[in-house]
């Protein structure tokens, strides 16, 4: 009631003021209220960010068994039947693989300790490490994907060697012309294989990008880290700088041995592509062989014609000795 009456006793123009302070006093709590939902809302969009991309790696990894299981059984049917340098080039796929595997161990570890990370330090930095924690997501599914295409070439490339080592003592039972089809064959297998490396490399140059922008994330923390004067942390990113640049170094080695696959498979095209010209040699010297044989038996038709043309002459020519005959003897039947 005092109140009432004290506002009831104030003029007019300081009602108003009053009156707009109440309404800005509103609208500032709703802009705070909007700015909460948005927060909110980023926060839910990072969540969701995150689930979508563990179950992406998820699904990567169960097709990551399953190529493998197909190509143990693939290394199983191939393990004495494979030539020198086939078996060197298989070596090195398997040294690719097991560098791919131990950089998807490395970025597990730093996952771990980026976690242990985010439950220890303040909001900002929090902030931070959900931004490193999206960066290193990203980076196993690149990783993943890497995997899934080596499989895949690694399964093409068994595949052809079993199309090779089987087919091989059938085609030398059949035609060659056959065998130029199969050497095609092998020669689009062989650009596909170049193609899915070249993918290969093109996808280890942007885990290189990544590698760099954690590396920068991380000195970024580092700095903050020695504004508060954390040791703890600091140790903790330390080690994490450690592992991000076995990571670079893992990588490099990566796209060394991929050049070496290139370099493989470039001299394999060069020698389907000799065995190709070898083939189309042969093919035509086989074609020549068989237009002399072709002469051969029309020369032999045209004797052979020739021949009867002959008897058929001859006996063209006896058929008027013949009628004399007949015709002397009816004349004796007749005379008779």
């Amino acid at each position: 009631m005092l109140v009432l009456l004290l506002l009831m006793m104030l003029p007019l123009w300081l009602l108003l003021l009053l009156l707009l302070l109440l309404l800005l006093l509103l609208l500032l709590l709703l802009l705070l209220l909007l700015l909460l939902l948005l927060l909110l809302l980023l926060l839910l969009l990072l969540l969701l960010l995150l689930l979508l991309l563990l179950l992406l790696l998820l699904l990567l990894l169960l097709l990551l068994l399953l190529l493998l299981l197909l190509l143990l059984l693939l290394l199983l049917l191939l393990l004495l039947l494979l030539p020198l340098l086939l078996r060197v080039l298989l070596l090195l796929l398997l040294l690719l693989l097991l560098l791919l595997l131990l950089l998807l161990l490395l970025l597990l570890l730093l996952l771990l300790l980026l976690l242990l990370l985010l439950l220890l330090l303040p909001l900002l930095l929090r902030v931070l490490l959900v931004l490193l924690l999206l960066l290193l997501l990203l980076l196993l599914l690149l990783l993943l994907l890497l995997l899934l295409l080596l499989l895949l070439l690694l399964l093409l490339l068994l595949l052809l060697l079993l199309l090779v080592l089987l087919l091989l003592p059938l085609l030398l039972l059949l035609l060659l012309l056959l065998l130029l089809l199969l050497l095609l064959l092998l020669f689009l297998l062989l650009l596909l294989l170049l193609l899915l490396l070249l993918l290969l490399l093109l996808l280890l140059l942007l885990l290189l990008l990544l590698l760099l922008l954690l590396l920068l994330l991380l000195l970024l923390l580092l700095l903050l880290l020695q504004q508060q004067q954390l040791l703890l942390l600091q140790l903790l990113l330390l080690l994490l700088l450690l592992l991000l640049l076995l990571l670079l170094l893992l990588l490099l080695l990566l796209l060394l041995l991929l050049l070496l696959l290139l370099l493989l498979l470039l001299l394999l095209l060069l020698l389907l592509l000799l065995q190709l010209l070898l083939l189309l040699l042969l093919l035509l010297l086989l074609l020549l062989v068989l237009l002399l044989l072709l002469r051969l038996l029309l020369l032999l038709l045209l004797l052979l014609l020739l021949l009867l043309l002959l008897l058929l002459l001859m006996m063209l020519l006896q058929l008027p000795l013949l009628l004399i005959v007949l015709q002397i003897v009816c004349t004796k039947k007749i005379y008779l």
